[in-house]
């Protein structure tokens, strides 16, 4: 049985091909953004959804990959 996190990664990988061109070239381009993102959820607590709407260029569901994987090297 699957849990809720690996439901919704699986459905994540269903991108069609322009949508994920569309997040490996925002995530060149706005990298700062990311960066100052991933801060504000380490220092502030904040959820990726919740900084999502502050940076405007930043899609949610990334940086929450972002968030897990630096969780998992930390």
């Amino acid at each position: 049985m699957l849990t809720f996190r690996e439901h919704m990664e699986q459905n994540l990988d269903e991108r069609s091909p322009y949508g994920d061109l569309k997040v490996a070239l925002g995530k060149l381009v706005f990298k700062k953004e990311y960066l100052a993102a991933l801060k504000m959820m380490k220092d502030k607590g904040k959820r990726a959804a919740d900084a999502a709407r502050i940076f405007r260029h930043v899609d949610a569901k990334e940086l929450d990959k972002l968030w897990n994987m630096q969780q998992k090297v930390a």
